[in-house]
């Protein structure tokens, strides 16, 4: 009965299983965390974040940005899509000129 067990949840986290996913366009002005015991990621969905490591804040009012060419694109311009999973959250950047 021990071994049954063991092999339906190794079968479960495996590679390939379906989990739960929850994906919608970006709301810019929203927040988004990513936490833990002792560490956590904080900012908004348009990607300005700020990063704790208990006691220390390692960053603050960090953005991304996209050298395309000889232009550079703000990521809070770009972000489209944001989705959250139990370990993770993602922002997807999305521009024409990605290639």
């Amino acid at each position: 009965m021990v071994r049954i067990l063991v092999i339906i949840l190794l079968a479960s986290n495996a590679p390939g299983a379906t989990s739960l996913t929850y994906s919608r366009a970006v709301r810019t002005w929203d927040f988004l965390d990513a936490v833990g015991q002792q560490a956590s990621i904080l900012g908004k969905e348009d990607g300005t974040l700020e990063a704790y490591v208990y006691p220390l804040k390692l960053f603050s009012d960090m953005r991304f940005s996209f050298e395309i060419g000889d232009r550079v694109v703000p990521g809070s311009a770009i972000a489209r899509r944001v989705s959250f999973s139990p370990g993770s959250s993602q922002i997807v950047y999305t521009e024409m000129s990605f290639g």
